[in-house]
């Protein structure tokens, strides 16, 4: 397993855009179980479980707490596309100092659980529709302000991997594309970054009659960027998974990153 791991890192592409900058770049990775991960890190060698230099990771993974992390794979059993997305980055942009922010539930929906606070009376109707009261994108807002404390910043990109749970109810996948917005929009207005580039992977989960609405889900990730640009979406049907035919598994995730990070690139060159 790491001879092949070994061979698929070594191969990711070496693209540079973008000139030094003494400013911490800052990607927000977030979504459920799929960004969580279900890489397995004993599946890794140490080099790459290893955070690069100049780099900065910050994780918040439902039961854990928010915290910096010494590795990628510290005290935890498992891990996401932070490792290979990191390994591109670093390629395309050597001198720079980054800071990788994670935030991600596995079971949490959009429509309940990432769904913006915004005013009181925003959050009060988000309480009466439903919605959970302790909610993730606070969460994400605290992790970010946790990480980015007296630092100069620019706000590169969000990574988005979620939707499978949407997947499975008719109001959620339904309103699925509207949400994605206001969360893509209420990001860019909290970080003042307008430009802050969001890429979502399509979500692929088995069709095994539970993930019965997984059509509008898919449609909505595909068409964000005309509703919400700068945006867009990597296509995750080819990635391997466990045998629950749901989470992708050590050479998925591996995969996962690397889609996420060449997608990202494809907007410096625009």
């Amino acid at each position: 397993m790491k001879t092949t791991i070994v061979f698929i890192i070594s191969s990711l592409m070496l693209i540079s855009c973008g000139e030094k900058n003494n400013n911490y770049k800052v990607f927000i990775l977030a979504g459920q179980s799929n960004m969580v991960g279900m890489g397995i890190s004993d599946d890794l060698s140490e080099s790459y479980s290893q955070i690069l230099d100049k780099f900065v990771y910050y994780r918040q993974c439902e039961p854990e707490q928010r915290r910096k992390m010494t590795s990628f794979t510290d005290s935890i059993n498992t891990f996401g596309p932070e490792v290979t997305f990191s390994q591109i980055i670093k390629k395309a942009f050597p001198n720079d100092s980054v800071i990788i922010i994670k935030c991600a539930r596995g079971g949490a929906s959009l429509y309940n659980a990432f769904y913006p606070g915004g005013s009181d009376i925003e959050r009060a109707l988000a309480v009466q529709a439903g919605r959970d009261k302790n909610n993730w994108f606070n969460k994400i807002i605290e992790l970010i302000n946790l990480a980015t404390n007296d630092k100069v910043c620019s706000f590169e990109g969000v990574f988005w991997m979620q939707g499978e749970r949407d997947c499975r109810f008719e109001i959620p996948a339904r309103d699925y594309l509207e949400n994605i917005k206001y969360l893509a929009d209420s990001l860019r207005s909290y970080l003042n970054a307008p430009k802050l580039v969001f890429i979502s992977g399509r979500v692929n989960p088995p069709e095994d009659g539970r993930y019965s609405f997984q059509n509008q889900v898919r449609r909505a990730q595909m068409i964000l960027e005309e509703h919400s640009p700068p945006a867009s979406w990597i296509d995750c049907d080819n990635l391997e998974k466990h045998n629950d035919d749901l989470h992708y598994n050590t050479i998925g995730q591996l995969g996962l990153g690397k889609l996420f990070a060449e997608k990202y690139l494809e907007f410096c060159d625009r």
